[in-house]
């Protein structure tokens, strides 16, 4: 088996989810969890984050990269909205980086429509497109659903 290149988290309001990648894409190992940003004060995400990087076998030298709402003012570490409309291909320019932690840890912005007759955030969802338009998704309807 590969090493692990990255490790990725989709860490939600009630829910932690990883998954350890290999250099070419694809899924080594996942986990999930219920250790949600709304269960935990911020000092547990580092460990929360650890726990779950042991579980998969990601050494500290492997880097983790994170979306969802521990990128809220109420989480880990915010990092604000970008407005769009936005290219896929630049919210990484806006990512933020928690100093509390020895892995080297990168955590994703959401998106923002700040239209004052439709106003609308996403949190988490505009990383999991991204991660379909990387494999060829196309067009239509996509369920985010709690299934690794």
């Amino acid at each position: 088996m590969t090493a692990p290149a990255y490790a990725i988290v989709d860490w939600g309001t009630s829910s932690f989810r990883s998954w350890s990648i290999n250099s070419s894409g694809h899924v080594l190992s996942a986990d999930q969890n219920s250790r949600g940003m709304s269960t935990l004060s911020p000092d547990e995400f580092p460990s929360v984050l650890e726990q779950s990087m042991e579980k998969l076998s990601v050494s500290r030298s492997v880097p983790a990269v994170i979306c969802g709402m521990a990128g809220a003012a109420q989480g880990w570490l915010e990092a604000p909205y970008v407005d769009i409309p936005a290219e896929l291909n630049d919210i990484h320019l806006s990512t933020v980086k928690p100093t509390d932690t020895r892995r080297d840890v990168w955590i994703i912005p959401g998106l923002a429509q700040n239209n004052m007759n439709a106003p609308d955030v996403m949190r988490g969802e505009e990383t999991l497109l991204f991660g379909a338009q990387l494999l060829g998704a196309g067009d239509g309807v996509l369920h985010a659903g709690n299934a690794l």
